[in-house]
């Protein structure tokens, strides 16, 4: 689980240790946007209102998705700012419920 404010190196990280654990499976909001709307001010308006709407859906997509790799048993990279302790809290629990545990790496 990555936490951190925009630009603070969570992708730099989960890339890294995808690098060297190829077997973990990456789950990303940004990731999820691009690849069913693309860059934001590139393939679609520069607009919040917009970006909301596809970051709504594109949490309910990451949701299903983490679920179901808890399911199968498989090592997640979870990417996702999390910044705030009820944010992660909530995701632990998530985890936590689907038979998965949380890793810290760095301080919390």
């Amino acid at each position: 689980m990555t936490c951190g404010l925009a630009g603070a190196g969570k992708t730099t990280l989960v890339r890294s240790i995808i690098s060297r654990y190829p077997e973990f499976q990456r789950i990303s909001i940004d990731a999820i946007i691009a690849s069913t709307h693309g860059l934001y001010g590139i393939d679609y308006p520069a607009s919040s209102s917009i970006y909301d709407q596809y970051s709504s859906e594109a949490d309910a997509i990451y949701l299903d998705t983490f679920r179901k790799l808890l399911a199968e048993g498989k090592d997640i990279a979870f990417e996702r700012s999390c910044y705030a302790k009820e944010d992660r809290d909530e995701w632990r629990k998530v985890a936590e419920e689907g038979g998965g545990f949380i890793s810290r790496v760095g301080n919390l």
